[in-house]
């Protein structure tokens, strides 16, 4: 460098492909239910939710070479209150997250920013164990629910 003291503008960095969308468009996706779900009614409003484990398929593999065996599926069991029960009849592809907090807050009379707050964590939670997945509210892949 012949002139240190001279220094190069910083540019602004490029925006991110896929940044987080906003509060106002993330209440606006649409969940839906995984179809390898079943649902077993329960009394006072509750319900469990019976589901297939999604394991790592290295794992899988492992286990497979090892045991000279088929890996046997992994089951589980989520039972939902009668708040969480309410949330998943509510998830049928057409409410959107927005909506499924309004009713939530309608309901049991919560202010609406702790109703989304309530129900997007909830929604998050299922679908970090594959339970539902969250489409974009204009998605052309989406169908309608029979």
């Amino acid at each position: 460098m012949l002139f240190p003291f001279v220094r190069r503008k910083k540019t602004a960095p490029a925006p991110a492909q896929n940044a987080a969308p906003s509060r106002a468009q993330a209440l606006e996706f649409i969940p839906v239910i995984n179809s390898s779900i079943d649902v077993e009614h329960r009394d006072k409003g509750s319900c469990r939710l019976h589901y297939e484990l999604a394991l790592k398929p290295w794992f899988v593999r492992a286990h497979e070479r090892l045991r000279k065996a088929p890996f046997p599926p992994q089951k589980k069991t989520l039972e939902l209150d009668e708040i969480g029960s309410l949330v998943w009849s509510l998830i049928d592809g057409r409410h959107s997250v927005g909506a499924i907090a309004k009713t939530l807050g309608e309901t049991y009379e919560l202010e609406a920013r702790e109703a989304e707050l309530s129900t997007s964590t909830f929604l998050r939670e299922l679908g970090r164990r594959g339970l539902i997945a969250l489409l974009p509210p204009h998605d052309p892949s989406r169908r309608e629910p029979k």
